[in-house]
Parts: structure tokens; C-alpha cells; sequence
């Protein structure tokens, strides 16, 4: 009685307590059990900050704050129109999402639920998690397996039909008097209705890991394992399905409709109680209030947090459909099932660059096939990880796929007198802002051999250039004047070059180059070098995954590269924000681990050889952690969708409001990606 009245003076008696003290106290159940004194200073600090100093901003649980407010996007200007600013809640996780929860080790878990006699578990989004997280994206997929229109509304339609039906008769549904209401608007054979969903079931759900790992070692010291839960299969089907997963040691498996009783109003408990003749009973389901409903009934519970509902808060908003519920339900089964707890590097990977992956590539493969190409070169430096998942997805298409050794700024020498105005942008306009001497630029262009000649044009290499200033003209005037010069300044290295590409044996093709980020300069030297020095007839495109440029630029216009992300494409009256500076981020993120190829050159006996720049082994292992979340979302999408390629093509737009989380502000890619250049 006085620690009632204690807590609900010290908790309950401020909302804002309430809520992060007893969030809290659920989060870090063993500390609870174990370090109690923490709670107790954790509550003194809270009632300080919220009674005492009567702060609004929250103490702990910033991801939820009391008081939301909306962060405004910058009006985005496309074609001279100006867009109505548009407002929304910025939702990502700005620390370690997956380590927000601290669940108990399995084998502490073990040995507590070891002083009960009867271990029950939730079965849906406790045992086995699905692909999906709603009914909707479910009946989607049984859509495509029937192969029928409208498949999924009429699915839903017999649903609602039978239990209907079912209530009239005070009994609880069964698949199969959903799928003889389906029968009359599909024609479907009720057996091999029943038959396919089942297995479409079993396609698309899998263990949850933290708990199969928990169930494996409870099992060994434990045989009353039970399964429950409210559905319309029979116990036949659900132990089909778990056996599938790998749960073959359990007792029982209840479900609601062959006892006529439903979860969902608590007369489910009782009825297990009577048949499991025990008051020792404890009970692990991700939804509150069967919890609630079982402590009702004498059951002792363990909380398990439902994943998607942890989640859903910080997935993008805006988007819809299958792939994205799809998405959104693997990330959050990812993050909360009390698992895996990754460092901020490895979930960004896992969050944004494992899903942009799969879209680009399949973007890539599509794009491939409509433009016919015949041979796909990765472009060394950030090929590894692409080429590596395009093999393993579509090596079938019939496509060659090789790993090029070739750079931007390779492409740009050898172009200086074909296409000029890559070279100036290249070399200039990227820099000019930097506030760099002639001398800089003379240096990096490797013009050392004719910088007398700047006295001609009035420049001292000591000179600042200022975009569109007096010196800025007169430069590209120098540029423009020697460019003959300039050629035979670069012609060893296009040597060089050429007795590169003959070894790779190229034949009247077409071929497409896979880059990150670039404009067109590697396709169109690349062409210019097959078709024109080593007279081999090619068409050559290049393929990235992001714009960053304007798209009135003449690359874009003229065919020589396509986007998978550009500033043409508008979401919600938004284009993805990513500039210069996030582009490097992002093309950072997909860096091998080697170093940058600096320049080709001839050798004394007239050999090409490659030069590289200094690696930087600190910034490729933070780098490598980043891909390994890549690799683990690929592996877990695929695990379930395998060759489904409708579901690995994920769309430029749904792409824009995926990554939107974290181009809003810079100052999470500046934290979290070291720059490799590549």
C-alpha cells in the first residue's frame, strides 16, 4: 500500500515521468532485476527535470518528443517554378537504432523461464516474423500466386463474409470457409486455394532470430513448449508452417478457431489454463493486451516488443504499397527483435544503402534490356559490392559483366580537345569556390610544362580565381588556345589507355558503365577511344545511380548517361536534395577497399602500367562497416524474395523518401561517412 501511494506520487502523479520512467524500466528489464539503484536515480533525475525544473523538451526519449515539431524544407526551384514549401516530421534514428532496447542475453532468458512449468509463445511476429506487415500487402501476394485480378479486394470481401457468417453461428472462422466464400467470386478449388496460401505463407515468413535462439536452447531442458495464437488456420497448418522454421520440438500448438475461442476477448487463456491443468505458467507475445489479458488469468508474462510497432515511427512517411511495407517490415524485424545490436555505421548501410542497391541494380538490368547492351564495365574504385549482387541476381540475363579500371579524371584528358567543357568543369568549376591559386590548378592538370605562357593572358600563378571573373576568363582562354598543347601533354597516358582496352578484347557492342555518381565523361571517352583511336565500333552508355548535376546539362541531354536519381523526379512536390557535397558521401559509401586509380602511364618498355593514390586503411574500415549492413539487408530481402523481380524493383520516388531521412542534414552523413575519393 505505501509503495502504491509511493509511486504514484513520484511516477504517475507527472505524465512525462510516467511515460519515460516506465519506458524505461521496460527497455532494461535486467537492470531492473539486477542494479535497481539505477531506476531510483533515474527517477530522482526525472522528476528534477520534469516537476522541479519544468523542462518540455524530453529527458530521454528524444525520438518522441512531447511536444513534435516539423522541420521545413527549403522550396525547391525545377523549370523556374517554385515549388510551396513542403513540411514533415524529420523521423530517422539519429543514434544506434537496434541498441535502444536492451533485451536479456538468450541464456539468462533460459534459465528464468526454466522455473515455470509451461512456456507459451505468440506464434505471428513472435516466433515467425513475415515479410509483410499488413493484410493488405499479404492478399497483394496471393494476388500475384492466382494470378487472378482483383484477387486481393475479393480475398478481403470473402473474409469479412465468413466471419460474418461465423458470428451469426457463435463460432470463430477457418481458412477454409474463407476460401469457400472465395470460391464463388474465383472459382478456386477450396483444397488448392487453402494449399497455395499456405505455402505462399511459408515463402514469405522466417524465424525471428533472437527468439529461435532462445527456443533452441530452452528446448534442450524443456518440453512443455506451447504455441498459440488467434487465427483462421488449423493447429495442422501453423505446426506446417513453424516445423518449416525449425520449431519441431513443441507440445501443443492452440489456436482460436478449433476452440471456438478468441484471443482477442480473453477466453482463450482459460480454456489453456483447464487443458494445461498449471498456475506456473509464463507467457512471451508482442501485443500489450493479450498480456493483459493473461496476467488476468493467473499467467505470469514476459513483454516482447512488437517490432513494427517499435519501428514504424522511424521508417519514411509517404510511402505505400508492397515493396515498402515490405521494406519497412524487414528493417523494423531487423532492428527490434532484441538480437542484433549494430554499431550507427552498419544500420545506415542496412537502412538506406541496402535498399538503394537493389533498386539501382534492378533499375540497371531494366535499363540494360531496353537499351540492348550487351556488355556491363563497373567502373573500378566503387564496382565491388555492385557487381558483386548484379552477378548474383541476374548473371542469367545473358549480360558480360567486367570491372573497368578507368576514372573521371582519366576520361577528362583524354577528351580536353574532343568535349573542352568537361575538362573546365572538371578540373575548374568543381574548384572554384575553394579559393585555390593558378597554381593549383596548373599542378593537378599536370601543366607544369607550359605555365610560362600565363603571362601572356595577364595571370600570375599566385592569382585567385573567382567564378565568371576577369581571371577566370582569361584562364580558360590559356586553356583554350593550347589545347593542342595541352593534348600532347596527355597522349602517353591515352596510349596507355588504349593498350588497356585493346587487352580487354572489346567487339562491335553495345556497353553500358555502372558508376555511382558521374556526367557522362567515362562513356563518352570510353566511346570516343574505341570508336575513333582503336577503330572498334561501340555504343557506349553510362549508368548512375545519382544526378547531382543540373538536368538542362548537356550529358543528360545528349543520351551519353542516365540516372537512377534525378532532379526530374518529384515526390510529394520534393526532388531528393542530394548536392556535391552528399554525392561524395554517398559515392564514399560504395567505395572498394583500394585506393583511388590516379593515371595511366607508359613504362620504359612502352607497357601501360597503373598509378594509384595513398590508401586511407581508417576511413575503408568505417567504410567496410557501412557495406556490411549493405550485405545484410541484400541477404535478408533476398532470403525472402529471391527471384521475385517485381519486388526488388524499388523505384526512384519511394528511393527519394527513403533517403530523404538523411539528406535533410548534412551533419549526419558528416558524422557518420568519411570521404574516399574515388
Amino acid at each position: 500500500m505505501i509503495k502504491d501511494k509511493l509511486y504514484n506520487f513520484f511516477v504517475r502523479k507527472n505524465g512525462r515521468v510516467w511515460y519515460e520512467y516506465e519506458r524505461y524500466v521496460r527497455e532494461h528489464l535486467q537492470e531492473h532485476y539486477l542494479h535497481r539503484f539505477r531506476h531510483f536515480k533515474l527517477l530522482i533525475k526525472l522528476n528534477w527535470f520534469y516537476r522541479v525544473k519544468k523542462e518540455n523538451t524530453p529527458y530521454l526519449y528524444w525520438d518522441e518528443p512531447l511536444a513534435p515539431k516539423e522541420n521545413a524544407l527549403k522550396s525547391i526551384t525545377y523549370n523556374n517554378n517554385e515549388l510551396t514549401n513542403s513540411k514533415w516530421t524529420c523521423n530517422t534514428f539519429w543514434e544506434s537504432e537496434s541498441k535502444s532496447y536492451s533485451s536479456w542475453k538468450e541464456v539468462h532468458l533460459v534459465k528464468r523461464f526454466l522455473e515455470y512449468e509451461y512456456v507459451v509463445f505468440d506464434i505471428f511476429d513472435t516466433l515467425i516474423y513475415l515479410g509483410v506487415s499488413s493484410k493488405t500487402s499479404f492478399y497483394q501476394i496471393l494476388e500475384k500466386e492466382f494470378q487472378i485480378s482483383h484477387f486481393s479486394e475479393m480475398r478481403e470481401r470473402a473474409e469479412r463474409e465468413a466471419i460474418g457468417k461465423a458470428r451469426l453461428k457463435g463460432k470463430e472462422i477457418t481458412i477454409n470457409n474463407i476460401y469457400q466464400q472465395l470460391k464463388k467470386y474465383t472459382g478456386i478449388n477450396v483444397e488448392e486455394g487453402v494449399n497455395k496460401e499456405i505455402e505462399v505463407l511459408k515463402r514469405i515468413s522466417y524465424s525471428n532470430i533472437y527468439i529461435k535462439n532462445f527456443y533452441d536452447m530452452l528446448s534442450y531442458s524443456m518440453d512443455n513448449i506451447v504455441a498459440i495464437d488467434s487465427t483462421y488456420y488449423s493447429s495442422e497448418q501453423i505446426k506446417e508452417v513453424l516445423m518449416n522454421k525449425g520449431y519441431s520440438k513443441l507440445k501443443k500448438i492452440f489456436v482460436s478457431n478449433e476452440i471456438c475461442k478468441a484471443k482477442d476477448d480473453g477466453n482463450m487463456f482459460p480454456y489453456i489454463s483447464a487443458e494445461l491443468i498449471s498456475d506456473k505458467i509464463i507467457y512471451m507475445g508482442s501485443e500489450r493486451h493479450k498480456n493483459d489479458l493473461a496476467k488476468k488469468n493467473g499467467w505470469h508474462i514476459w513483454e516482447y516488443r512488437n517490432a513494427n510497432e517499435c519501428g514504424n515511427k522511424y521508417r519514411p512517411i509517404g510511402m505505400s504499397g508492397i515493396k515498402a511495407d515490405s521494406y519497412s517490415a524487414i528493417i523494423n524485424q531487423h532492428m527490434y527483435c532484441g538480437h542484433y545490436q549494430h554499431s550507427q555505421r552498419r544500420e545506415l548501410g542496412y537502412k538506406y544503402f541496402g535498399v538503394l542497391t537493389i533498386g539501382f541494380l534492378n533499375w540497371l538490368r531494366e535499363q540494360c534490356k531496353k537499351s540492348a547492351i550487351t556488355r556491363i564495365e563497373f567502373i573500378f574504385g566503387t564496382s565491388n559490392i555492385l557487381k558483386d549482387n548484379y552477378d548474383s541476381c541476374y548473371m542469367g540475363d545473358g549480360i558480360k559483366s567486367d570491372t573497368l579500371f578507368f576514372s573521371e579524371e582519366t576520361a577528362v584528358r583524354c577528351l580536353v580537345d574532343i568535349e573542352p567543357t568537361c575538362f573546365f568543369e572538371y578540373y575548374i568549376d568543381r574548384k572554384i569556390n575553394g579559393e585555390y591559386t593558378i597554381s593549383f590548378y596548373i599542378e593537378r592538370m599536370g601543366l607544369s610544362a607550359i605555365e610560362n605562357r600565363l603571362v601572356e593572358y595577364g595571370i600570375k600563378t599566385t592569382d585567385i580565381m573567382s567564378l565568371n571573373g576577369e581571371i577566370y576568363w582569361a584562364f580558360l582562354d590559356f586553356i583554350g588556345d593550347n589545347l593542342t598543347d595541352i593534348k600532347s601533354q596527355y597522349e602517353e597516358e591515352i596510349c596507355a589507355v588504349c593498350q588497356y582496352l585493346t587487352e580487354k578484347r572489346y567487339e562491335t557492342e553495345k556497353i553500358g558503365v555502372v558508376n555511382i555518381r558521374g556526367q557522362g565523361y567515362i562513356a563518352k571517352a570510353l566511346s570516343w577511344l574505341l570508336n575513333e583511336r582503336l577503330n572498334i565500333k561501340c555504343e557506349v552508355k553510362e549508368f548512375t545511380a545519382f544526378q547531382t548535376l543540373k538536368f538542362e546539362d548537356a550529358a543528360y541531354l545528349n543520351g551519353t548517361a542516365s540516372a537512377f536519381i534525378s532532379s526530374n523526379i518529384i515526390v510529394e512536390g520534393l526532388s531528393l536534395p542530394i548536392n556535391i557535397d552528399q554525392a561524395n558521401y554517398f559515392e564514399s559509401v560504395f567505395s572498394d577497399k583500394v585506393p583511388r586509380l590516379s593515371y595511366f602511364y607508359l613504362n620504359k618498355k612502352g607497357q601501360y602500367q597503373t598509378r594509384f593514390d595513398d590508401a586511407c586503411p581508417w576511413k575503408y574500415d568505417a567504410i567496410t562497416e557501412i557495406q556490411r549492413g549493405i550485405k545484410d539487408f541484400i541477404n535478408d530481402y533476398r532470403a525472402i524474395w529471391k527471384d521475385d523481380f517485381e519486388m526488388l524493383n524499388i523505384g526512384a520516388g519511394d528511393m527519394i523518401l527513403i533517403l530523404r531521412n538523411i539528406t535533410v542534414n548534412n551533419e549526419y552523413l558528416e558524422t557518420h561517412i568519411p570521404i574516399v575519393l574515388v
